[in-house]
């Protein structure tokens, strides 16, 4: 009996939809002319973001036309799916910003085309670039190998050859991978290998030549393909499996084990077995342990807090033992709850007062002379102290002259 053949729904090799069938409707869509409305939106252009993660709509249509040097209108919508739509008022603007391509907006690429009454979930994807070709040999420099070029990679617009440059404008997919290098055939059997650089382009994956993604976001990157961390049977774990995984884990602190610690210390003998360089052992080790000395006590740092020690009697003998209530009064505190202990050392307490003035200079006039009305050359004069510089003449500083008036 020959075995049952099993299905392609049943081998799983069904080939996944991007809609749940389910939940998408299908409408059929009715027939009418529709030349009228063909005709409104010939003065309309389509654009396409290549990077909508990265280039919002939204500020795309309002930054994008300060590129563009405009003689009338021109208005801007988003259409969804990665996808919006200028109308124009004027023909030739149409023709100059077309003639400007490509545009880029944050760094990434933008797609702009003109409208054509088509349904295709790939429309727009035309990029015109200006390409410099490096690496062709100068006697081939022909226009022939230009246009079997453009056929090549995609519809040549333009082209420009002189004594020290070749250069062509070509249509690109720019949903697709672009061709940065290609390798030429002669009759003659030989090749030659061109680099294509091209002008105007902005981010791109390295990886696979794509316009629509960094590299360490290529789905076709083989590195992040089997990457563990990111396959999808890894990050679907069971609990069960989670928690086993967690106890055969080690901890990245281990104490070292106390009951070792204890072996170790036991062990006397080790450190008098340890000899230094010259063979002569250590000794006896110091220890390390804390004393039982009672520290420093001076005026600036107060004693540390001990314990009470008690006699045989059930009397106090540490000698640490603080009458508060003495060292009150002697901070100068109210009671004794109020003590604090001075970080300053004290002092013999200082006031200020006034400076006594110096004595006025005594009179060597005769008796005759009047007490009550003084001479005018006799009256007090001030106490002058002694100048700690040179005095200064008055002939270091002369006067300056007088400048007589008009008058005058």
């Amino acid at each position: 009996m020959s075995p049952k053949r099993l299905t392609a729904e049943e081998k799983g090799k069904r080939v996944a939809n991007t809609e749940d069938e389910t939940t998408c409707r299908r409408i059929r869509a009715p027939s009418f002319d529709n030349s009228a409305l063909i005709q409104q939106n010939l003065r309309t252009l389509i654009g396409r973001v290549t990077s909508a993660k990265y280039q919002p709509i939204s500020r795309l249509l309002e930054e994008l036309p300060r590129k563009w040097t405009l003689k009338g209108r021109a208005s801007g919508s988003d259409l969804g799916h990665e996808r919006f739509q200028f109308r124009f008022d004027r023909e030739d603007d149409i023709h100059s910003v077309l003639s400007n391509r490509p545009y880029h907006f944050n760094g990434w690429m933008v797609i702009l085309q003109r409208w054509e009454p088509v349904i295709s979930q790939t429309f727009p994807s035309q990029i015109p670039f200006w390409i410099d070709i490096k690496g062709l040999p100068l006697h081939f420099w022909h226009e022939k190998i230009i246009y079997k070029l453009g056929l090549e990679l995609g519809t040549l617009d333009d082209y420009t050859v002189s004594e020290t440059a070749i250069r062509m404008r070509i249509s690109l997919n720019g949903l697709e991978p672009i061709t940065k290098n290609t390798i030429v055939d002669f009759d003659t059997g030989e090749e030659a290998r061109l680099t294509l650089e091209y002008e105007g382009i902005q981010y791109m994956c390295y990886i696979c030549n794509r316009l629509t993604h960094f590299a360490k976001e290529c789905p076709w990157n083989p590195v992040r393909a089997t990457s563990p961390s990111r396959a999808p049977e890894n990050r679907q774990t069971t609990e069960s499996d989670s928690r086993q995984y967690s106890s055969l884990r080690e901890p990245r602190y281990q104490p070292y084990p106390t009951h070792k610690r204890q072996e170790r210390t036991l062990q006397e003998g080790d450190y008098h077995q340890r000899l230094d360089r010259h063979g002569r052992p250590f000794g006896e080790r110091i220890s390390q342990s804390r004393g039982s000395a009672r520290p420093l006590r001076n005026k600036i740092a107060p004693a540390p807090y001990e314990p009470t020690r008690r006699g045989a009697h059930g009397k106090s003998n540490s000698p640490i033992t603080r009458d508060y209530a003495s060292e009150a009064g002697r901070y100068g505190a109210k009671n004794p709850s109020d003590y604090r202990v001075s970080t300053k050392p004290s002092g013999p307490q200082q006031m200020w007062r006034e400076k006594e003035k110096p004595p006025p200079p005594s009179r060597e006039d005769d008796q005759s002379v009047d007490p009550i009305t003084p001479a005018p050359e006799d009256q007090y004069q001030p106490f002058e102290h002694s100048s700690l510089g040179r005095n200064l003449a008055i002939s270091d500083f002369p006067q300056v002259a007088r400048i007589p008036t008009t008058e005058e």
